[in-house]
């Protein structure tokens, strides 16, 4: 009651006489019968104090006791409308409220409210009232749960308008584009909408931790994560004080499983920003590993992920502790996901969908692309029940979907998903996470055969990593970039000046490339070969392009050379730690490096028969038996399949043209035979192959289309007789591997 008179502003003489008798800071010496008078004495002076309308007054104040955050017309408005409460006019409310001594109007940034800077105020009590409030009465804000409710209820409105303002103006961006006259404030204006948002959810989450704390937990864990994987690093901090001021609040200190949450993040953010010393950190939190058969739950669930996602970004080639990492996380929360649509848990989905996020990263990294797809495809499912945030997650899982479905030869359906996910991440994501998908859809219009559309992303995505100053961004895109290049370059035959400055353009960006890697200390075995392996191409097809042209200068030869030395060096690397299919396709180059040259000797058998036992049995098309098949296939054993054939085939025609050769221990070349009929057997056998691989592999792409293009420019060259003996073969081999029957 002492405290409600204060709020009003008077004390009655009966406290003033008490006060005179205190000797410093000593209470006063009150028998039961002067403390039942004092009580009395307050009691009188407050009633004389209000009238029939103050009792919204003194609500009022009961309801400032749990709005942390300020208050403002508004929130009254809609407090007394849950409480049931008539408060006539709001505004006169706020006007009573202020002129109450223990009441102070405060600034509060321009992101909490639109309007004038002078009128962009709200109303708190003093600090030292909520500081007595939480010393005093620590469950107070608990008595009124409702109040919190309310409030929530009250911020996700103002949240959604927030959003739909960012929305319209991103839209409009969108549409008008980057370059428009009206961009820049279009750009401010977005940039004003999406700070208001985040700070009226971060007003939000104190709200939510008042009304439940294990639900503000849940909320504060989502939205960490959101702020890390968003690389907001200043809005992660402002998160994170605002968990641990409630925690401290409510409960007086941090709970354990939170503290581990926590040490979860601290790592996460080293690896999303991308500091080297993330595998040192990962070292120091094995005390909390140490302690979870004492103190097991779902918080483990997200430092054994953190652990893997450091591994896959900073060692993805120890492939075994990232499996025990992420089956580790995978135990704990699987138990919750068939409950989640009963009553949707957004942190155990979201958990849930990371997990399979990063092992289908972890599946993809050794080209098990069937496993990659149905972990994106299981992480579909789960972000349904993420509901605020479900086009973020939905974003991201789309992008890398894309990528596996463009692997796996399924172009179209690679990309819409890469299409759909870089809208919802314009939408939805952030700046970095826009980069990524344009650099997905490159990586897939190489694959269509799209290299001018496919330049176009990979300039986008290399402009806003560079804006970032991401090694590892741009370790990404500039190969992608550079093999964007060299296709285009390809197709420019009808002018060489531009050609030859377009191969140039491949040859600097890969060399670009090499360089960051070296330069940044990136280990990855997958960056680094891609690169060695994309040079090789570039100088195979720099030199093929020259000896076409019949170009009189020894830079064709010498363009072969480069080719052969950097193709060796990324077989080299892909031999100790790359999958069988890189092996595979590196393989293939070096093959067709010598078909290009016309040499055909038994070093170009050595490749395509090391392609032939690399791939696994169940993708072989066998004499008697046919292709065996399988119900998990990685479509990419039957596309280097192909392409093997196909270079036999080449071999072949090439054999009957220009010589079958053997190398001497001295490096001389003999010529054995030519224009033997054995080779034109050979050639028709493997034309057949060729297209039952490729065909098997995809029915409609670009390799496929040029598979047939280089078939037929050989079958012109061909006399009747050859024709025949071409045909016999076919059918001959069609018989013998079971192929007559098949499509």
């Amino acid at each position: 009651m002492f405290f409600t008179c204060a709020m009003f502003g008077s004390i009655p003489p009966e406290i003033d006489a008490v006060q005179e008798r205190m000797q410093g800071s000593a209470p006063p010496d009150l028998s039961a019968d002067e403390q039942a008078e004092l009580r009395a004495a307050l009691m009188r002076h407050f009633l004389g104090r209000i009238d029939a309308n103050a009792h919204v007054l003194v609500l009022a104040l009961q309801w400032m006791a749990t709005m942390r955050k300020g208050v403002s017309a508004d929130i009254l408005r809609h407090i007394a409308a849950q409480e049931q409460v008539n408060i006539d006019d709001p505004q006169e409310l706020i006007r009573h409220l202020e002129r109450l001594l223990v009441v102070k109007r405060r600034v509060v940034p321009r992101y909490t409210y639109t309007g004038a800077e002078a009128d962009e105020t709200l109303l708190f009590l003093h600090d030292e009232m909520y500081h007595w409030l939480d010393r005093n009465l620590p469950g107070a804000v608990s008595l009124r749960p409702q109040v919190s409710h309310a409030l929530v209820v009250w911020y996700d409105a103002a949240i959604a308008a927030a959003e739909a303002e960012r929305f319209a103006v991103v839209d409009r961006l969108l549409t008008l584009g980057e370059d428009h006259a009206e961009a820049a404030a279009l750009r401010a204006q977005r940039d004003g909408a999406q700070r208001r948002r985040e700070m009226l959810v971060l007003d939000r989450l104190g709200y939510c931790y008042q009304r439940d704390e294990a639900e503000g937990v849940r909320e504060y864990n989502l939205l960490a994560y959101i702020a890390i994987i968003s690389r907001l690093s200043g809005y992660g901090v402002m998160l994170r004080q605002e968990a641990l001021r409630n925690h401290y609040r409510l409960r007086g200190g941090v709970p354990f499983a939170v503290e581990v949450e926590c040490a979860a993040r601290w790592l996460l953010r080293t690896a999303y920003n991308e500091e080297s010393r993330a595998l040192e950190m990962l070292d120091q939190l094995a005390y909390y590993a140490d302690l979870e058969p004492q103190f097991p739950g779902p918080h483990y669930a997200l430092l054994h992920l953190a652990e893997a996602i450091v591994l896959l970004r900073m060692r993805p080639d120890d492939r075994p502790r990232i499996k025990r990492a992420l089956d580790a996380a995978r135990t704990i929360v699987e138990p919750e996901e068939p409950q989640l649509q009963a009553h949707a848990d957004e942190w155990i989905a979201t958990i849930s969908l990371q997990i399979a996020y990063w092992y289908g990263f972890y599946y993809r990294l050794s080209y098990d692309l069937y496993d990659t797809i149905e972990e994106y495809r299981h992480g579909l499912r789960l972000a349904q029940w993420i509901h605020r945030s479900f086009n973020i997650f939905l974003g991201l899982t789309l992008q890398n979907l894309a990528f596996a479905y463009s692997e796996q030869g399924n172009v179209e359906e690679a990309r819409h998903c890469g299409m759909r996910a870089l809208q919802l991440n314009q939408r939805y994501g952030d700046e970095y996470s826009v980069a990524l998908s344009w650099n997905t859809l490159a990586r897939i219009e190489i694959r269509a055969g799209q290299p001018i559309k496919a330049l176009q992303y990979a300039r986008q995505a290399r402009a806003t990593f560079e804006r970032f100053d991401s090694a590892r961004g741009l370790s990404l895109c500039l190969p992608v970039q550079a093999e964007a290049y060299r296709k285009v370059a390809e197709q420019q035959v009808d002018i060489i000046s531009l050609q030859e400055q377009t191969f140039a353009d491949a040859v600097a960006t890969f060399e670009e490339a090499h360089a960051l890697l070296d330069r940044e200390g990136i280990t990855s075995a997958e960056r680094r070969r891609e690169v060695l392996q994309g040079m090789g191409c570039t100088y195979r097809s720099w030199g093929l392009v020259l000896r076409n042209r019949h170009d009189p200068s020894e830079r064709a030869a010498h363009y072969f050379t480069q080719a052969r030395a950097w193709l060796e060096r990324a077989l080299d690397l892909a031999n100790q730690a790359q999958p069988a299919l890189i092996q595979m396709d590196i393989h293939e180059d070096l093959a067709s490096l010598y078909v290009n040259e016309d040499i055909y000797d038994q070093r170009v058998y050595q490749h395509l028969d090391q392609i032939q036992q690399l791939a696994p049995p169940t993708y072989r098309i066998e004499p008697g038996r046919g292709l065996r098949g399988t119900n998990r296939p990685v479509y990419g054993f039957w596309r280097e399949l192909g392409q093997s054939h196909l270079q036999r085939m080449l071999c072949g025609f090439g054999k009957y043209d220009v010589g079958w050769y053997k190398l001497a221990d001295d490096g001389q070349r003999i010529l054995v035979h030519i224009g033997n009929k054995a080779d034109m057997h050979q050639a028709g056998r493997h034309l057949l192959l060729m297209l039952a691989y490729l065909l098997q592999y995809t029915h409609t792409s670009v390799m496929l289309d040029r598979a047939m293009n280089l078939a037929l420019r050989e079958l012109r060259l061909r006399s009747e007789d050859d024709l025949k003996l071409i045909a016999q073969e076919i059918y001959r081999t069609a018989r013998e591997y079971r192929l007559v029957d098949s499509q």
